[in-house]
């Protein structure tokens, strides 16, 4: 697995983080602990590129190749011009919900 970020996020109870009932860490799953339970290979780092003709994916610190490849994009909400410069969800980056909070 190649992930940009250390963990995954539980978007269904992130709505407390705002109003101070739960901390930004109390929803974070540490991939570690996944990649312990279930047993598979994690770098995190972040995908560069990917070039399927020589089944390749290349990260910033090297290149992996691959027999089958399975692509998670996650979810974003869709970015409407000037929206995004004053407003922040509880359903975008992760980050935002500190913002959200303060």
């Amino acid at each position: 697995m190649v992930s940009d970020r250390g963990y995954c996020f539980i978007y269904p109870i992130s709505i407390w983080i705002p109003v101070g009932k739960i901390k930004f860490n109390d929803v974070k799953l540490p991939l570690a602990d996944l990649q312990k339970v279930h047993n598979f290979d994690l770098i995190i780092d972040k995908v560069e590129s990917i070039v399927s003709k020589e089944n390749r994916v290349v990260i910033s610190k090297q290149a992996i190749e691959y027999d089958y490849l399975k692509i998670a994009f996650g979810g974003s909400k869709l970015k409407i011009e000037g929206m995004h410069k004053y407003t922040y969800s509880t359903c975008g980056k992760p980050e935002f919900l500190l913002l959200l909070k303060k």
